[in-house]
């Protein structure tokens, strides 16, 4: 908004055009601001310049889109301040490095980059969990852009509206004996300027309000809900187990704050699969096993369990999440790439028996090197996963 008005700045380029105050057959046209003397016949670009800077035209009509200007300015430099100071775009760097290594350890095609992927994922988790500062200083910035907003908004209804709700003229004395009336100024579309400016104003207070409750009262959030329910249905399977990721979780705020943003944009799953990432004991809860692999001719039978933990099994009973374990073959060589899921037509389900342990049976090329895959998959979100190689007869 205030580009918008800058050019139109009164003490750059004053508007005024200003006309001696007549009485014309007793009538006094300027009101009560009248002239006893003849018209002094001023030069009228003086008048002009003295009536726009002699105090006639209000300080804060005079300097608006100044005004407009440091207040963006302002909350501009809060934001940078922020980020500058506490170095929170690299905690944020370092979440989307562990979900984008998460990625690739799960994609069988970096398969041969492995080595790379675990060490920065080892890294990025690492610096994440030693991580101290986002959680107070991103409280810090919303009280203070709170305080800050609230002061401009204050300083809106108390100085600025009244101002620029005064007569459209604007009356001029000088030599403490000559009385003007001055016409010109943009008042009318500096008020209009000024209630879009209250309307985003307000708007960036209910914001940080929203924010302040938000962080201080963390069940609003989607993934800290899912955390209080999670969390609740573990006890209620086994009251004298906590789950180390639930310590993790509610220990570190940083992290918190994290997940809970990086779950408004990706979902629950994603943030999940980070959250395994960082706790290694969570992971082994939430990982199936593959028990054997057998081969009879041009097929792979394999075997694999869910797993059974009470993570995973608290996992399954929670609302609007999917879980499921797929089985997948795949075939890597430098010049072809296949894989066959059991969601596909190339894999035969045999069997499931009551011990969560599941038979899959896929066609194979003899001569070849498998990687059999066997992946927790939460709401199409790989969250962790099996291994293992197997080279077919010839």
């Amino acid at each position: 908004m205030s580009l918008i008005v800058l050019p139109t700045a009164i003490v750059i380029s004053t508007p005024l055009n200003c006309n001696y105050c007549q009485t014309i057959n007793n009538t006094h046209l300027c009101g009560d601001h009248t002239n006893t003397l003849p018209d002094p016949k001023l030069n009228w670009k003086w008048v002009t310049k003295e009536c726009t800077l002699n105090g006639s035209v209000s300080p804060f009509m005079l300097y608006f889109p100044y005004i407009l200007l440091l207040m963006a300015f302002t909350l501009f430099i809060l934001e940078k301040f922020f980020k500058k100071s506490f170095k929170n775009s690299s905690k944020l760097e370092n979440l989307y490095t562990i979900y984008m290594n998460i990625k690739s350890q799960t994609d069988p095609r970096e398969e041969g980059h492995g080595n790379d992927i675990q060490r920065k994922l080892i890294e990025a988790t690492e610096n994440l969990k030693n991580s101290g500062t986002f959680f107070r200083s991103y409280v810090f910035k919303t009280i203070l852009e709170l305080a800050v907003s609230t002061f401009f908004i204050t300083i809106i209804f108390l100085f600025l509206l009244p101002s620029l709700q005064e007569e459209d003229t604007i009356y001029c004395r000088l030599h403490s004996k000559f009385w003007y009336e001055c016409a010109g100024h943009p008042r009318q579309f500096y008020l209009i300027i000024l209630y879009i400016t209250t309307t985003i104003t307000s708007a960036y207070i209910s914001c940080n309000l929203y924010n302040l409750v938000w962080l201080v009262t963390p069940s609003l959030g989607s993934l800290s809900s899912f955390m209080s329910n999670y969390s609740r249905i573990m006890k209620a399977e086994d009251e004298s187990q906590c789950s180390t990721v639930v310590n993790v979780y509610y220990d570190n705020r940083d992290l918190r704050l994290l997940l809970d943003f990086f779950s408004i944009s990706s979902g629950i799953a994603p943030a999940l699969a980070i959250l395994a990432a960082v706790d290694q004991d969570y992971l082994l809860a939430l990982k199936p096993s593959i028990l054997s692999v057998s081969q009879t001719d041009s097929r792979v039978k394999l075997s694999f369990q869910a797993p059974n933990s009470i993570e995973y099994k608290s996992l399954t009973k929670m609302p609007k999440i999917d879980v499921k374990i797929i089985a997948e073959m795949v075939s890597s060589t430098e010049d072809n790439f296949d894989l066959l899921s059991d969601d596909g037509n190339d894999a035969i389900d045999i069997d499931i028996t009551s011990d969560q342990i599941f038979y899959k049976t896929f066609p194979v090329i003899k001569n070849r090197t498998y990687n059999l895959l066997v992946s927790l998959v939460i709401n199409g979100e790989v969250v962790s996963q099996d291994k293992k190689i197997v080279k077919t007869d010839k």
